[in-house]
């Protein structure tokens, strides 16, 4: 990605196909890499070692408030609320990632923990503080020249006097 180049979201109009799920998909539409443990390992379980896996990566523990840059559609957000007990804030570029993120919260009656907006990471509030934070699959998105960016934003949305060597963020 060029300086100049702004980061564009995929077009909204591409109409995203849930039934029958594409093969390259688990039930939670994870588009990235999965961790397959054997030859019998199914991709929805393959995704879900993924997930445990970054969870506790990042240490996660019930109460600690998880930022989602690039959330997609949902997977992560609903996994760590569910699984680890955490208050997690989803954001993504794309309003149909937000609107199939949402209602997958409200399916796991996760409406107390779970979040999801519509922004850029740039335009997050600096009030809003976080204890860890998540990517996944973005920094293809993000671009080599807005890395520094990226982390220099990450590191002031984490909360003051939190865990911040090394800096609680993972990437997958």
């Amino acid at each position: 990605m060029l300086e100049s180049e702004e980061h564009v979201p995929l077009d909204e109009s591409v109409a995203f196909c849930f039934s029958p799920l594409p093969l390259w998909l688990d039930k939670r539409s994870i588009y990235s890499r999965a961790y397959f443990e054997d030859e019998e390992c199914d991709l929805d379980t393959a995704q879900r070692h993924k997930l445990d896996y970054l969870c506790k990566k990042l240490r996660l523990h019930p109460g600690d408030r998880l930022l989602d840059t690039g959330c997609g559609w949902g997977g992560m957000l609903v996994h760590a609320a569910a699984n680890y007990g955490v208050q997690v804030l989803g954001i993504t570029l794309s309003i149909r990632q937000a609107e199939v993120a949402r209602q997958r919260i409200r399916e796991h009656k996760l409406n107390d923990r779970c979040r999801v907006e519509v922004c850029d990471y740039r335009d997050l509030e600096l009030e809003e503080q976080f204890d860890k934070v998540v990517s996944i699959g973005m920094f293809e998105h993000v671009g080599e020249v807005q890395v520094p960016e990226y982390f220099s934003r990450v590191w002031r949305l984490l909360r003051p006097g939190g865990p911040r060597e090394p800096l609680p963020h993972c990437s997958c």
